[in-house]
């Protein structure tokens, strides 16, 4: 039995079952309330109604209200110690417990599975994340929900479920896609399903899912007023569709990422058939965007050319990270704090390493901005603490990659003579040091290659020369770091301690994503018309003309924009 005396809020509970205290029915609507802000992904398949009126007269089996509990309770308390997060736990490996014990197979254990995964996010209970994937996706197998929409079967299906059914089981497929395709794109870890199995349609209509339908006697006048709204009013009033976007978010993601890390294996597509696929996703992202735009009305910016395609990736890194910062800035002023939603702060650390290699430009004015920057995303990281354990670590993991780079520009200041060589990749005269990012496709890819996961950080490497380089990986000691990301479940690797210090040493390499930056072995530079320069170029003439070629095609896609704030960065006067 819990001991609800040494609770921080004991006055929130009511009942007792299976040793736990339950909250009341004020406390558990407004869980209900603030579910959708703190997990907008895992409330997909939320039916509003339904779900207050099951959760607050426990309607739902204790293994899904348990693990409701479990991800959401620490949001309607006041103070947070140690007792309430072993409370957390404890509705964790309760939830776990009755699931085994359940042989329905109903879609009620996924969602289960899936908020027990947001509650392991936070804390460090790598057995009970494990645990919820295993259960869920053993209960995805058994029922093919991911061939809920195949065609040869889609008879069958729609006799044996009504269509909200067939909704609400589309929705719990797609946050169970959505997780272990996070899983993936962070880890590296093999795929449980490959994008050609599965055959499921993507939500739609969502205002009406959440609020429409049959809300019973439910006596909330604004419930019903959103009720009546998707029901009876016209089309053209009701909030677009963006369910469907997070969906398309991370399949496009996934596809991607299969595609980077593919190039790095002996079964990797000819260089046409690369560039195809280049272009095919250039142009997929493009339409995503346009989409994206067309949902939040976003401005069209000021476009300034930038030639040179790793020229580019870097522009669009830094835009695409301030603007993130403004954002997630704007998130923590206006939204309270039990309200936020903090899971995706794992991805704003390709915003704080994109400002991190502005440690290493010499112009002033340039540095002196994104370190500010940088400091500001440091102070986001701390505002989320509150709710979450594994922040300190991203912390800790960012410093770590500021170090690795650290090292490599004190290699590099020992290469002045090839430091005008670099000019044309930079964002300004003084940006000499190769930015860090990863060769598949994640920052938390630590079980394939150690430091060869890293992009080339030494100039002489990057720019083909023959040198003898000092390994920067070298004599770092990072333990401590390193056992709390092998300890979060959400950067867990498949290798043991032993295996691990075996391929990496004392400092397990980290890569980084900072946008579509080309590794470059051989480089050609690329003159202001998009053709290669004949100084540079170490390749056979017939070769070089067909790098010409693809380079001016792929110039078509590089027309990438970037706002400073309103003002461009200039290089500096006088040269490096």
């Amino acid at each position: 039995m819990y001991e609800i005396s040494k609770d921080s809020n004991p006055e929130i509970f009511n009942d007792f079952k299976y040793g736990l205290p339950i909250p009341n029915n004020s406390k558990l609507k407004e869980l209900c309330l603030i579910l959708p802000h703190i997990y907008p992904t895992l409330v997909i398949p939320m039916r509003f109604s339904e779900f207050i009126d099951k959760l607050t007269k426990r309607k739902y089996p204790y293994y899904f209200i348990f693990a409701v509990l479990a991800a959401g309770i620490k949001r309607i308390k006041t103070l947070r110690t140690q007792q309430d997060k072993a409370l957390e736990t404890l509705y964790a490996q309760k939830s776990l417990e009755l699931m085994k014990l359940d042989k329905s197979f109903d879609p009620l254990i996924i969602w289960a599975c899936c908020f027990i995964l947001g509650y392991s996010i936070d804390i460090t209970d790598l057995k009970s994340n494990n645990a919820a994937t295993d259960i869920a996706t053993r209960v995805v197998k058994i029922t093919r929900l991911y061939h809920l929409d195949i065609k040869n079967k889609a008879e069958d299906v729609i006799q044996k479920y009504t269509e909200d059914e067939l909704e609400f089981r589309r929705r719990i497929w797609w946050i169970y896609y959505d997780h272990i395709t996070s899983y993936f794109l962070f880890n590296g870890n093999s795929s449980i399903f490959q994008q050609r199995d599965i055959a499921v349609n993507p939500p739609r209509n969502d205002f009406k899912w959440r609020y429409g339908g049959d809300i019973g006697e439910c006596n909330d006048k604004e419930l019903k007023s959103l009720n009546y709204k998707a029901d009876y009013g016209p089309e053209s009033d009701l909030p677009q569709d963006y369910h469907y976007s997070l969906v398309n978010i991370s399949s496009l993601s996934k596809n991607i990422v299969v595609f980077v890390t593919k190039r790095w294996r002996k079964d990797r597509l000819n260089e046409d058939q690369t560039n195809l696929r280049l272009v095919l996703y250039i142009n997929k992202l493009q339409k995503f965007k346009n989409e994206i735009d067309e949902i939040f009305e976003e401005k069209d910016f000021n476009i300034k050319l930038h030639p040179g395609r790793v020229k580019a990736a870097k522009l669009q890194c830094i835009n695409a990270s301030v603007e993130q910062m403004n954002l997630i800035e704007s998130y923590i002023k206006y939204v309270p704090t039990n309200y936020q939603e903090h899971t995706s702060i794992f991805r704003t650390i390709y915003t704080s390493i994109t400002f991190s290699n502005f440690f290493f430009i010499k112009d002033s004015a340039i540095k002196e901005k994104y370190i500010g920057y940088y400091n500001r995303m440091v102070l986001v990281y701390d505002s989320f603490q509150h709710n979450s354990d594994v922040i300190p670590t991203l912390k800790t993991f960012i410093k770590y990659i500021i170090d690795i780079k650290t090292k490599a520009n004190d290699e590099n200041k020992k290469l002045a003579y090839l430091h005008k060589h670099m000019v044309p990749f930079g964002i300004s005269e003084s940006d000499i040091d190769p930015w860090i990012a990863p060769k598949y496709g994640s920052p938390f890819h630590l079980q394939c290659c150690g430091k060869g996961n890293f992009s080339i950080l030494h100039i002489g490497e990057y720019l083909g020369e023959t040198s003898t380089k000092i390994n920067i990986f070298a004599n770092t000691n990072h333990k401590n770091a390193i056992e709390q990301l092998i300890k979060s479940p959400t950067i867990e690797i498949n290798l043991n301690k032993k295996d691990i210090n075996k391929q990496l040493g004392k400092t397990n390499e980290y890569p980084l994503d900072l946008g579509n930056i080309p590794v470059v072995k051989k480089t050609v530079l690329l003159n202001s018309n998009g053709t290669s320069s004949k100084q540079e170029s170490s390749k056979p003439k017939e070769e070089s003309n067909r790098t010409s070629k693809i380079n001016q095609t792929n110039m078509e896609f590089e027309k990438i924009s970037h706002d400073f704030g309103n003002e461009y960065i200039k290089p500096p006067e006088n040269s490096h």
